[in-house]
Protein backbone atom coordinates (compact mmCIF):
# COMPACT_ATOMS: atom_id res chain seq x y z
CA UNK A 1 0.00 0.00 0.00
CA UNK A 2 2.80 2.39 0.62
CA UNK A 3 4.57 1.95 -2.82
CA UNK A 4 1.25 2.51 -4.30
CA UNK A 5 0.60 5.80 -2.26
CA UNK A 6 3.76 6.88 -3.44
CA UNK A 7 3.38 5.72 -6.93
CA UNK A 8 -0.11 8.10 -7.00
CA UNK A 9 1.52 11.18 -5.14
CA UNK A 10 4.72 11.37 -8.00
CA UNK A 11 2.17 10.20 -11.10
CA UNK A 12 0.00 13.53 -9.56
CA UNK A 13 3.67 15.83 -9.13
CA UNK A 14 4.77 14.76 -12.99
CA UNK A 15 1.19 15.79 -13.91
CA UNK A 16 1.38 19.53 -11.83
CA UNK A 17 4.55 19.70 -12.88
CA UNK A 18 3.72 19.59 -16.65
CA UNK A 19 0.69 21.84 -16.68
CA UNK A 20 2.64 24.66 -14.76
CA UNK A 21 5.46 24.28 -17.61
CA UNK A 22 2.36 24.70 -20.58
CA UNK A 23 0.95 27.78 -18.90
CA UNK A 24 4.75 29.27 -18.27
CA UNK A 25 5.06 29.00 -22.72
CA UNK A 26 1.59 30.27 -23.29
CA UNK A 27 2.71 33.10 -21.17
CA UNK A 28 3.05 36.59 -23.64
CA UNK A 29 6.23 37.92 -22.67
CA UNK A 30 7.04 40.75 -24.96
CA UNK A 31 4.65 42.73 -22.82
CA UNK A 32 5.56 43.90 -19.16
CA UNK A 33 4.14 43.42 -16.48
CA UNK A 34 3.28 40.37 -17.59
CA UNK A 35 -0.68 40.11 -17.54
CA UNK A 36 -2.22 37.47 -15.23
CA UNK A 37 -5.16 35.28 -16.23
CA UNK A 38 -8.77 35.74 -16.32
CA UNK A 39 -9.71 34.66 -12.42
CA UNK A 40 -12.56 31.89 -12.37
CA UNK A 41 -15.82 32.40 -12.09
CA UNK A 42 -17.36 30.84 -8.64
CA UNK A 43 -20.70 28.90 -8.92
CA UNK A 44 -20.06 27.39 -5.66
CA UNK A 45 -22.15 29.68 -2.90
CA UNK A 46 -20.83 27.23 0.16
CA UNK A 47 -17.09 28.57 1.16
CA UNK A 48 -16.30 25.23 2.59
CA UNK A 49 -16.26 23.32 -0.37
CA UNK A 50 -14.97 26.09 -2.89
CA UNK A 51 -11.20 25.77 -4.25
CA UNK A 52 -8.98 28.60 -4.60
CA UNK A 53 -7.88 28.88 -8.07
CA UNK A 54 -4.21 27.69 -8.86
CA UNK A 55 -1.50 30.20 -7.90
CA UNK A 56 0.05 32.63 -10.75
CA UNK A 57 3.48 32.39 -11.02
CA UNK A 58 6.04 33.94 -13.27
CA UNK A 59 9.15 31.91 -14.03
CA UNK A 60 12.08 32.56 -16.13
CA UNK A 61 12.06 30.40 -19.37
CA UNK A 62 14.57 28.17 -20.25
CA UNK A 63 17.75 29.55 -21.53
CA UNK A 64 16.96 32.96 -20.48
CA UNK A 65 19.94 35.67 -19.40
CA UNK A 66 20.48 36.51 -15.30
CA UNK A 67 18.60 39.71 -15.79
CA UNK A 68 16.92 41.92 -12.69
CA UNK A 69 14.78 44.36 -13.11
CA UNK A 70 14.86 47.08 -10.15
CA UNK A 71 11.16 48.94 -10.16
CA UNK A 72 11.20 51.88 -7.65
CA UNK A 73 7.84 53.76 -7.48
CA UNK A 74 6.60 56.64 -6.05
CA UNK A 75 9.92 58.32 -5.56
CA UNK A 76 10.16 61.19 -7.58
CA UNK A 77 13.24 61.69 -10.18
CA UNK A 78 14.33 65.12 -8.10
CA UNK A 79 15.49 63.50 -5.05
CA UNK A 80 17.93 60.65 -5.94
CA UNK A 81 21.32 61.70 -7.36
CA UNK A 82 21.00 58.76 -9.81
CA UNK A 83 18.59 61.30 -11.70
CA UNK A 84 20.46 64.18 -10.41
CA UNK A 85 18.99 65.03 -7.11
CA UNK A 86 20.60 66.18 -3.99
CA UNK A 87 20.30 62.68 -1.81
CA UNK A 88 23.07 60.17 -2.16
CA UNK A 89 22.24 57.04 -3.38
CA UNK A 90 25.20 55.35 -4.25
CA UNK A 91 23.60 51.63 -4.45
CA UNK A 92 20.93 53.18 -6.98
CA UNK A 93 24.01 54.88 -8.69
CA UNK A 94 25.93 51.56 -9.23
CA UNK A 95 22.64 49.93 -10.41
CA UNK A 96 21.82 52.38 -12.71
CA UNK A 97 25.72 52.52 -14.63
CA UNK A 98 25.52 49.23 -15.31
CA UNK A 99 21.83 48.98 -16.67
CA UNK A 100 18.97 51.11 -18.36
CA UNK A 101 17.16 53.37 -16.73
CA UNK A 102 13.72 53.58 -18.21
CA UNK A 103 12.62 56.89 -17.02
CA UNK A 104 13.77 59.07 -19.59
CA UNK A 105 10.66 61.39 -19.93
CA UNK A 106 12.91 64.34 -21.00
CA UNK A 107 13.19 63.96 -24.37
CA UNK A 108 14.36 67.28 -26.53
CA UNK A 109 16.92 69.79 -25.40
CA UNK A 110 18.47 72.78 -27.29
CA UNK A 111 21.98 73.63 -25.66
CA UNK A 112 25.24 74.59 -25.93
CA UNK A 113 28.30 72.67 -25.85
CA UNK A 114 31.98 74.09 -26.58
CA UNK A 115 30.33 77.22 -27.21
CA UNK A 116 28.18 75.90 -30.28
CA UNK A 117 24.81 75.12 -30.81
CA UNK A 118 23.16 71.72 -30.88
CA UNK A 119 19.58 69.82 -30.49
CA UNK A 120 19.13 66.16 -28.91
CA UNK A 121 16.48 64.45 -29.29
CA UNK A 122 16.47 61.87 -26.33
CA UNK A 123 14.18 58.54 -27.25
CA UNK A 124 13.39 57.23 -23.51
CA UNK A 125 17.43 56.60 -23.18
CA UNK A 126 17.47 53.87 -25.65
CA UNK A 127 18.21 56.28 -28.43
CA UNK A 128 19.46 59.68 -28.96
CA UNK A 129 19.24 61.83 -32.20
CA UNK A 130 21.61 64.89 -32.24
CA UNK A 131 22.10 68.00 -34.77
CA UNK A 132 25.26 70.18 -33.79
CA UNK A 133 26.81 73.61 -35.42
CA UNK A 134 30.23 72.86 -36.72
CA UNK A 135 31.09 75.92 -35.34
CA UNK A 136 31.13 78.33 -32.32
CA UNK A 137 28.67 81.46 -31.71
CA UNK A 138 29.91 84.82 -32.60
CA UNK A 139 30.53 87.05 -30.33
CA UNK A 140 27.72 88.92 -29.18
CA UNK A 141 23.48 88.37 -29.52
CA UNK A 142 22.46 85.53 -31.56
CA UNK A 143 19.10 83.55 -32.90
CA UNK A 144 19.44 80.51 -32.33
CA UNK A 145 16.04 78.30 -33.65
CA UNK A 146 15.63 74.86 -33.79
CA UNK A 147 12.75 73.97 -36.46
CA UNK A 148 11.74 70.14 -35.97
CA UNK A 149 9.61 68.90 -39.41
CA UNK A 150 7.22 66.14 -38.31
CA UNK A 151 6.73 63.39 -40.68
CA UNK A 152 3.56 62.55 -40.08
CA UNK A 153 1.74 59.28 -40.81
CA UNK A 154 0.41 58.63 -37.23
CA UNK A 155 2.26 58.73 -33.49
CA UNK A 156 5.36 57.84 -32.42
CA UNK A 157 6.83 59.21 -36.22
CA UNK A 158 10.64 60.86 -36.58
CA UNK A 159 11.00 64.35 -38.23
CA UNK A 160 13.35 66.53 -39.85
CA UNK A 161 15.54 68.67 -37.21
CA UNK A 162 17.50 72.06 -38.78
CA UNK A 163 19.40 74.39 -36.53
CA UNK A 164 19.57 78.01 -37.67
CA UNK A 165 21.50 80.61 -36.10
CA UNK A 166 20.58 84.00 -36.72
CA UNK A 167 18.16 83.09 -39.89
CA UNK A 168 20.80 80.61 -41.28
CA UNK A 169 20.59 77.18 -41.42
CA UNK A 170 23.68 75.64 -40.45
CA UNK A 171 23.13 71.81 -39.58
CA UNK A 172 20.27 69.74 -40.30
CA UNK A 173 19.05 65.70 -39.48
CA UNK A 174 16.72 63.17 -39.00
CA UNK A 175 14.99 62.10 -35.92
CA UNK A 176 13.84 58.26 -36.97
CA UNK A 177 11.26 57.92 -33.85
CA UNK A 178 9.34 59.67 -31.33
CA UNK A 179 7.94 59.13 -27.88
CA UNK A 180 4.06 58.52 -28.75
CA UNK A 181 2.73 58.74 -25.35
CA UNK A 182 2.30 60.92 -22.33
CA UNK A 183 5.53 62.67 -20.45
CA UNK A 184 5.69 62.51 -16.39
CA UNK A 185 5.01 65.35 -13.95
CA UNK A 186 8.06 64.93 -12.47
CA UNK A 187 9.85 65.73 -15.67
CA UNK A 188 8.70 69.29 -16.41
CA UNK A 189 10.31 71.95 -19.29
CA UNK A 190 13.76 73.34 -17.88
CA UNK A 191 15.08 76.57 -19.21
CA UNK A 192 19.20 77.33 -18.44
CA UNK A 193 19.10 73.97 -17.00
CA UNK A 194 18.64 70.07 -16.94
CA UNK A 195 17.03 69.10 -14.37
CA UNK A 196 16.95 65.47 -12.95
CA UNK A 197 17.23 63.23 -15.89
CA UNK A 198 19.83 65.04 -18.35
CA UNK A 199 18.80 64.24 -22.58
CA UNK A 200 22.27 64.82 -23.73
CA UNK A 201 25.42 63.20 -23.12
CA UNK A 202 28.77 64.98 -21.87
CA UNK A 203 26.99 67.97 -20.90
CA UNK A 204 26.94 66.64 -17.16
CA UNK A 205 24.12 66.14 -14.62
CA UNK A 206 21.37 68.63 -13.03
CA UNK A 207 23.32 71.89 -11.66
CA UNK A 208 26.69 70.97 -13.61
CA UNK A 209 23.95 71.60 -17.20
CA UNK A 210 23.61 75.36 -15.94
CA UNK A 211 23.50 77.71 -18.87
CA UNK A 212 26.21 80.36 -17.95
CA UNK A 213 25.29 83.24 -20.60
CA UNK A 214 22.19 84.99 -21.01
CA UNK A 215 18.72 83.71 -22.42
CA UNK A 216 16.96 87.05 -23.33
CA UNK A 217 13.72 85.23 -25.21
CA UNK A 218 12.59 81.77 -25.39
CA UNK A 219 9.72 80.78 -28.20
CA UNK A 220 7.89 77.74 -28.30
CA UNK A 221 5.71 77.37 -31.38
CA UNK A 222 3.59 74.82 -32.74
CA UNK A 223 2.26 74.34 -36.29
Amino acid sequence: MKRVGARVVLGLALTLAGATASAQEKLDRTVLPIAEPKPPTYTELDARKAKPPPRFQVKAPKGAPNVVIVLIDVVGFGGPSTFGGPIRTPTMDQLAQSGLRFNNFHTTALYMKDGKPAYTYNFLGLARYTVAAPDALPAGPAAVVLDFAYDGGGAGKGGKATLYINGKPVAEGHVEKTQPNIFSADETADVGIDNQTPVAEGIGVGAETRFTGRINELTLEVR
